[in-house]
Parts: C-alpha cells; sequence; structure tokens
C-alpha cells in the first residue's frame, strides 16, 4: 500500500513571497539585460571610462553585485514568514476576548 499524499497547498504567504521574488527578479534581469546587450551591441561603450578612470564594464558590474545585494535585502524585508505573516494579518483568538476589562 502506498501511503496518501495531499495535493501540496500553498499559503497566502508563499504566493505573497513567490510574487515578490519574480518581481525582484524581473527587476534585476533588466539591468543584467542591459549590461549583455550594451556588450554584445557596443563592445567600445564598455571601455568609456565616466568615472575616476573606471570603465564602464567595472563601473556596471559592480553596480549589478550591489544591486542583487539591495534586493536581498529589500525580499528579505518584504517577505512574509507564516508566523509573523498570521500575526499581523489575523489577529490571533489565544490571547482571549477583547470585550474583558482588567481593573487594578
Amino acid at each position: 500500500m502506498s501511503p496518501h499524499l495531499d495535493p501540496p497547498t500553498t499559503t497566502r504567504e508563499q504566493r505573497h513571497n513567490s510574487k515578490l521574488g519574480l518581481q525582484l527578479f524581473a527587476f534585476y534581469f533588466a539591468f543584467y539585460f542591459g549590461f549583455v546587450a550594451i556588450k554584445a551591441m557596443s563592445p567600445s561603450t564598455m571601455e568609456w571610462q565616466p568615472w575616476g578612470g573606471l570603465n564602464l564594464a567595472l563601473l556596471y558590474g559592480f553596480g549589478l553585485i550591489v544591486l542583487a545585494l539591495i534586493l536581498a535585502f529589500v525580499y528579505g524585508i518584504f517577505a512574509r514568514t507564516g508566523a509573523a505573516a498570521d500575526s499581523v494579518a489575523e489577529p490571533s483568538e489565544s490571547h482571549g476576548s477583547s470585550d474583558k476589562q482588567v481593573t487594578r
């Protein structure tokens, strides 16, 4: 006999995190595609030195690395975790009724 496996279910948090991850990926991909397109279509443009004697290829490359780190932090801040998202989205009933008054 094989054990009965329930189909995987996705929670609201998983859908939110997936959507956020795909949006950030698309944003990063646009910048990366720009880098590749410039290199493929106009390699001499990458030799241009816009700042401090550093060429565009080096600056753009470091920019991509910094952008990836920033997007990782953005994802870390805005991605929801199960317990944290539940406490924000829906108040817990385990804390007692809100109509009770505390007297001292």
